[in-house]
């Protein structure tokens, strides 16, 4: 048996049982909701999603797939939030279809832009040679 891999199954199982025995401090203490009760950003927030009534998930997936688009702009902080405003399983699943929509998005960009932007460097000879540049000419043909 390898070591390496002993010491790596025992850090992940600490790690996990550290994760498990810190959410149920902050669970059964109530520092969770102590430490969120005096904001009033949250409250906001959690009203402007129920006036939006059954589209509130959807505007906050395009939210997260919007600032996953963006440079620079952590998305961690809207997953985190997803979980409080509608729970668990349902915020995971919101953040997820977020992801998917970004994913989507970037996909079609590039799709539509890199594909061209490609085909004229490799027709410019940027360092591949004409049987390549052939290759990648017809494909781009076929798919178009």
């Amino acid at each position: 048996m390898n070591h390496q891999w002993g010491l790596q199954f025992a850090g992940y199982v600490s790690a996990v049982a550290a994760l498990v025995a810190a959410r149920s401090l902050l669970v059964n203490s109530g520092a969770m909701t102590a430490a969120l009760a005096g904001h009033t950003w949250l409250a906001s927030v959690q009203a402007g999603v129920q006036a939006s009534g059954p589209f509130g998930p959807a505007i906050f997936a395009s939210a997260i797939a919007l600032a996953s688009m963006l440079p620079l702009v952590p998305t961690q902080p809207l997953f985190i939030a997803a979980g409080l405003l509608f729970g668990t399983c349902e915020g995971a699943l919101i953040s997820l279809l977020g992801a998917l929509e970004a994913a989507f998005f970037a996909f079609v960009i590039s799709r539509q832009k890199g594909v061209a932007k490609i085909a004229t460097a490799l027709a410019s000879g940027a360092g591949f040679g004409a049987p390549i540049r052939r290759v990648f000419r017809d494909q781009v043909r076929s798919d178009t």
